[in-house]
């Protein structure tokens, strides 16, 4: 469009002002061969001037982040990435062009849009090529440290590993359900078996409260594997809603695979996205697939049990059980890079779990800020990774 308005100018001058400049042959195809109205000329030549004194106002910097801010407004899924954001990002690297902040949160955001971890991690990649401030990304890397194989060495650290917490939610679950189910019977037994008639709903309610009551004030209340406890953790899984923790959770993920340069980081952790983004990035030549890949996965995804087990006893939001469920599965499809039993996976999944608290441990004020951020209920990807980028 540029050239075409240049064109025009060139030729409205030439008209107007004297004689013609001289031109490329092809530049002159292209002006015998348009066809424009003398209004349409005008018009043409007072919106390139105009375009043309805003954009001389500009470094060759600002345009390009200008150009490429445009772009990626409009950018909707990967396609857009490979015809324009990434070609321009490569021209900026190339030409020592730096991006912006706005230039850099328009692109984290676009990205995250996609859902696509391949698109999230080529657009970083460029990105920093390309002079933009992302250096917290996967600085955590070289702390990574993968579990030993030598069976005697994996022996002798077994015993220092933080134990994986407790995990009954169904049997909880199901608890509390048994109990509000049988209450609710008992006190509409009246209506459905007449006034007269006994209630053995009652007495089947009272049994269950009493071996409840024993568990907690008799037995180890705080077990809760009991009946007491069952129906406690139960009760509190099925009505309790804690913003606070969630939004813990959630940063503790972020934070995690951000530092470890995982480009899941704006996904919620679960086994499915792990496994995806497994299959995507070994299609796309990265790296998740190897000992490495699989150990910060591993580490992402037992990141927030780390920090609700820091400050709660029943885990809630996090789920301990997907990091074992990812290496069962990545086994199933051949891609896992080691360990054949369950006694590997236990070993494997406890270390990371020891080395995600160790690292939340050492960015722990951070955590609490992007969790506050979070918690606000209007930060974007893009928010949390200026944060992340300012203060680690």
């Amino acid at each position: 469009m540029l050239g075409l308005v240049s064109t025009l100018f060139l030729l409205y001058q030439a008209e107007a002002f004297g004689p013609a400049r001289s031109f490329s042959p092809r530049v002159a195809r292209e002006i015998a061969s348009s066809k424009v109205s003398g209004e349409e000329l005008a018009l043409a030549v007072d919106g390139s001037s105009k375009l043309q004194q805003a954009m001389a106002g500009l470094s060759e910097d600002e345009q390009y982040n200008v150009v490429l801010q445009g772009k990626l407004r409009l950018a909707k899924g990967r396609g857009a990435f490979e015809a324009d954001a990434w070609p321009l990002l490569e021209e900026m690297r190339a030409k020592r062009k730096t991006v912006n902040q706005d230039t850099r949160a328009l692109l984290v955001d676009a990205a995250a849009a996609t859902d696509d971890v391949t698109v999230m991690d080529r657009s970083l990649t460029l990105a920093k090529r390309a002079g933009s401030k992302l250096g917290s990304y996967g600085a955590a890397q070289s702390q990574l440290k993968l579990p030993p194989t030598d069976p005697r060495r994996r022996q002798d650290m077994l015993s220092k590993l933080p134990e994986l917490p407790a995990d009954n939610r169904g049997a909880e679950a199901a608890a509390a359900i048994a109990v509000i189910l049988t209450s609710f019977a008992s006190f509409a037994w009246p209506i459905i078996g007449g006034e007269d008639a006994g209630n053995p709903v009652f007495i089947v309610l009272l049994v269950a409260l009493a071996a409840a009551a024993a568990d907690v004030f008799v037995g180890d209340g705080s077990n809760a594997t009991g009946a007491g406890g069952l129906v406690a953790a139960g009760v509190a899984r099925l009505f309790t809603r804690d913003a606070t923790r969630e939004c813990r959770c959630e940063a503790a993920s972020f934070l995690t695979a951000y530092l470890l340069g995982l480009p899941t980081f704006a996904l919620s952790p679960s086994v499915l996205e792990a496994v995806r983004a497994v299959e995507l990035g070994d299609q796309a030549g990265g790296d998740l697939a190897s000992a490495a890949g699989t150990q910060r996965l591993l580490i992402w995804l037992m990141a927030p049990v780390a920090a609700e087990a820091a400050e709660h006893r029943q885990l809630l939001v996090s789920d301990p059980r997907q990091a074992t469920a990812l290496l069962k599965l990545l086994r199933s499809k051949g891609l896992a890079t080691s360990g054949e039993t369950a006694e590997d996976d236990e070993f494997r999944v406890r270390d990371a779990l020891a080395q995600a608290d160790a690292l939340l441990a050492k960015y722990d004020s951070l955590l609490d800020n992007l969790r506050g951020r979070m918690e606000t209920g209007s930060a974007t990807v893009s928010n949390c990774v200026a944060l992340i980028e300012k203060t680690a």
